[in-house]
C-alpha cells in the first residue's frame, strides 16, 4: 500500500505539469482506472490484513449499517463484502449533496466516514476488540456514464469470484444489486 501510495503522489506531481484540461482529464481518468485495479488487487494479495468481515455476524453487521442510510444518503446499487474490505456502489441523494455542502464536507467522503465509523464501532463490539477496524484510506471513484456504470457493477459482483471464493457472483453471500437493476 505503501507503494501504491507513493505512484499516486508521483502521479499527482506529474499531472500539475500537464497544461490542456482536456488532456489532463483523459490522463486522470485513465491514471483512476489503473489505480483502482492495482489498489484493489493489492487488498486481495495482503495476507496479513485482518479478515474480520469473513465472521458472518460481523459481514451482516455491514450489510445493515450499508442499508440503514439507503433512501436518505444515496440510492444503494450494488456492494461486495470481501473478507478485508467492502465494494459499495451508490448515487448521492440531493438532500445529502446539499446538506454536505452546508457543512464543506465531500459527500462521498461524508457517507464514508459515517458508514466505517457505524460499522466499526458495532463490529468491534461483537468481535470484542478495540481499536481501528478500517484502514485509514479509502479509494472512491466517479462513475461518469452508462457504459463505466455496468463495468463498475460487474466489478464489484465479480470480486468474490476473482479472489477465488466462489464460481459466480450469484454464490457470495455478502453480494447485494438492485433488483431493478438492468445490466
Amino acid at each position: 500500500m505503501v507503494k501504491l501510495q507513493q505512484e499516486k503522489e508521483d502521479f499527482e506531481r506529474q499531472l500539475k505539469k500537464i497544461k490542456s484540461d482536456i488532456e489532463r482529464g483523459q490522463v486522470l481518468q485513465e491514471f483512476h482506472r489503473r489505480y483502482f485495479k492495482k489498489y484493489d488487487e493489492a487488498l486481495h494479495a495482503i495476507a496479513s490484513s485482518p479478515t474480520w468481515l469473513k465472521d458472518e455476524s460481523v459481514a451482516q453487521i455491514n450489510t445493515d449499517v450499508i442499508h440503514k442510510r439507503e433512501q436518505i444518503d444515496y440510492d444503494l446499487y450494488a456492494f461486495s463484502i470481501m473478507p478485508n474490505h467492502v465494494h459499495l456502489v451508490f448515487y448521492l441523494s440531493e438532500e445529502h449533496i446539499k446538506q454536505s455542502r452546508r457543512n464543506s464536507l465531500y459527500p462521498v467522503t461524508s457517507i464514508l466516514q459515517f458508514l466505517k465509523r457505524e460499522a466499526a464501532i458495532k463490529s468491534n463490539e461483537k468481535l470484542g476488540r478495540k481499536g481501528n477496524f478500517w484502514e485509514r484510506e479509502s479509494y472512491d471513484h466517479i462513475v461518469r456514464n452508462n457504459k463505466a456504470f455496468i463495468r463498475v457493477i460487474n466489478y464489484t459482483l465479480n470480486n468474490p469470484v476473482k479472489a477465488g471464493l466462489v464460481e459466480r457472483p450469484e454464490d457470495w453471500k455478502w453480494n447485494y444489486c438492485k433488483e431493478d437493476l438492468q445490466l
